[in-house]
């Protein structure tokens, strides 16, 4: 089961220090990606956790681990 719901707003909290600067207001969860199922472009998830598919405030889409995210 996904830690973080389509709709909510999250914050990147991995160890990259500038990722948490440029996306310290929050993006929005769009999609959700769980293990094993197609993430596009013919790459599949295989992390062992969800990926999820987040929009900046820019409009632009990322992909980051559940691992990799906090509410904010």
């Amino acid at each position: 089961m996904a830690k973080f719901s389509i709709g909510s707003i999250v914050k990147y909290n991995g160890e990259n220090e500038f990722l948490k600067i440029h996306f310290g207001s929050g993006m929005k969860v769009i999609d959700v990606i769980p293990n094993g199922i197609p993430i596009g472009n013919g790459e599949v998830n295989s992390s062992g956790q969800d990926v999820y598919r987040l929009e900046a405030s820019s409009g632009v889409m990322f992909n980051f681990l559940e691992s990799e995210l906090s509410l904010v």
